[in-house]
Parts: C-alpha cells; structure tokens; sequence
C-alpha cells in the first residue's frame, strides 16, 4: 500500500510540475545587421556541436548568396548576450546548403525549407509545396566545416492530410520536425482534421508510419522541440490572414475568443503547446500563454535550450514590419 501511496504521489507531482509551467524570463537577442534584415525569411532552429542553426527558406524567387544557406551562432556567445540581458550583439556565421537547386528541379511545386533537424553529421530538413501539391518532402545530408550538402540520392515524400471534400489546405506543409531516439517525428501545419496523427519517420529505410493526435489542435503548429523526459514543446500560432481564413473555423468559444481583440476583429495569437509522446499517441498536454507583445510576430522555429527554449520568427512583426528576432524564454 505505502508503494502504491508513492508512486501516485510521484504522479500527482510529475502532473503538477507540468500543469503549473509557464513563461519566466524573455531576452531579445541583439542579432547582427546580416541576420536581422527579414531578406533572409528564417524558418527553423536547431542546436548542434555548441551552436544554434538558423535555417533560412531557401525560396526560389531569393535565391542569392547570403539569402540563402542556413546560418549559426555559438551557444557561448549567446549565453553571452543572455546574461547580458540581450544587449551584446553575437557574431553569426553563413553556411553554404549544397544541392538546394537539385532539390529545387525536383519537387516542380517548391516553396522553401520550413524545418531543421541536425543529429551527429547527418541534417534533415522538410520542404513546403504549393497548395496544389499532394506531398511535401523530407531531404536529407551530411554537414561538416564546408557546411551543408543534400544528398541527391534521396528524397522523401510526406503525404499531405486532406480536407473531407479532397482539397488541400492552403500554404500548409509540415513546418514540425524533431529528433528522438532514431525517428523523425513531423507535425503538419494544420491539425483540426476529424483525426489528426504525426508522422513518425526513419529516413534510413524509407518507412513511415502514422501516430495518433488525442485531441484536435487549433490555429498553426510551425515547429516543435523535444523537452523534459517524453514531452515535445511546439509553436502555435494563430496569424488574420484572409487567404488562411480556415484557421478560424470550428475553433470553441474560449479559442475564437483568443484570436478576437474586444472590436470582434481577428488578431495574431502565440502560444507554446506541451505534447506527451505516449506509445502509439501524441498528447497534448496543456498551453503555455506567451506574453502579448509577443503575439504580433510570426514564429517559425523553437529549440530547446537548459531551461528555455530559442523562439525565432521568419520576418513579419508588428504593423507589417520585416525583421528577424531571435528572443530566449525561460520556462518556470
């Protein structure tokens, strides 16, 4: 009986650290001239061999030298310039993406890279299509001091979810991606589907299997990153575009009112989303508000860092803006 009594007593309290998570400190990170111009449209991070990567898109219509590639930061200087309270600017280094034009004649219907996930010397990275597209695509590579280079051998369909009258969802793609125990784990950018699943794949073999979402998730899943133990931290992020007018539909009355200022308009909404990889499910667990003056920004890539997590946006901020943030959160 004492046993039982502890081991419900460990559960009550594993519960209770989870359900009272929330946002503690946030630093803005002072980004060089080179990355914060929003030219370079990030779309995900990834921590490996002590620095951050920024991803850029990788788009077509800029493609440029500089524009492209993905980008990184020493996690030193960063702790630098968070201790500092975001105040020191840190150096940045560009790394070339070799093979992005093979991927580019490939897939005819290319949007851009949306995610990045980097595990010993190999990287992999998902590819948006156009709306018309039934797939998006996983590429994959090796990185090394000459950067990054895709290898051609190999690319990856992800089949696209679709709508119950067999359209797709507009400017959706697999924007979510992480690293477990050798899988890839990949969220669609929708997920308000009758049934909603991840994708888990191993790229090795080509396999790819589906695992159930417990529960419909409202608005944008952009990223995701592992966190404590079996739980995986998202973005959700709710932006008033007509054209993705379908992310304000069917939501509850307590989600519309999230996304509604008080003159009934729509407005950008940000939050994090705890999910729990059970056996064959992923949960969610609950929502982490994000503070206000951060809703106006498109987020784009989460990376997990001691006890926070790196938020960058692509390059949209407030009133229209273009600029690219790099903010550091703690999680209390």
């Amino acid at each position: 009986m004492r046993r039982f009594y502890l081991f419900c007593l460990a559960l009550c309290c594993a519960h209770f650290s989870i359900a009272q998570q929330s946002v503690g400190r946030k630093i803005s990170i002072a980004l060089p001239d080179t990355l914060k111009t929003g030219s370079r449209e990030i779309s995900g991070l990834a921590l490996a061999g002590e620095r951050l990567y920024l991803l850029c898109e990788n788009r077509g219509d800029r493609f440029r030298v500089y524009t492209s590639g993905i980008y990184s930061i020493s996690l030193s200087a960063l702790e630098e310039s968070i201790e500092a309270s975001g105040q020191l600017s840190p150096a940045c280094v560009w790394h070339p993406l070799k093979g992005i034009d093979w991927v580019m004649q490939r897939v005819g219907e290319y949007q851009g890279l949306e995610s990045l996930v980097i595990h010993g010397d190999r990287f992999y990275a998902t590819v948006e299509t156009e709306v018309t597209a039934d797939s998006c695509y996983l590429v994959s590579g090796t990185f090394g001091a000459d950067g990054f280079t895709i290898d051609t051998s190999k690319l990856m369909a992800l089949p696209k979810p679709k709508l119950e009258n067999g359209s797709q969802v507009f400017n959706a793609g697999f924007e979510a991606l992480l690293h477990r125990k050798g899988k890839l784990y990949a969220l669609f950018e929708y997920n308000q589907f009758e049934k909603n699943y991840a994708l888990v794949l191993r790229p090795s073999t080509g396999r790819i299997r589906k695992i159930q979402l417990d529960r419909k998730v409202p608005f944008r899943t952009t990223d995701i990153t592992t966190w404590r133990g079996k739980n995986f931290l998202g973005i959700n992020y709710f932006f008033p575009l007509k054209a993705e007018f379908i992310y304000a539909e069917n939501l509850t009355d307590e989600e519309e009112n999230l996304i509604r200022s008080k003159d009934g308009n729509l407005r950008s909404f940000a939050r994090l989303s705890l999910f729990k990889k059970d056996k064959n499910r992923l949960r969610v667990v609950r929502y982490i508000d994000l503070p206000e003056e951060l809703w106006t920004s498109n987020w784009e890539g989460i990376a997990r860092f001691k006890n926070g997590v790196f938020l960058v946006n692509d390059k949209f901020i407030k009133a229209g803006g273009r600029e690219t943030q790099l903010i550091y959160l703690t999680l209390e």
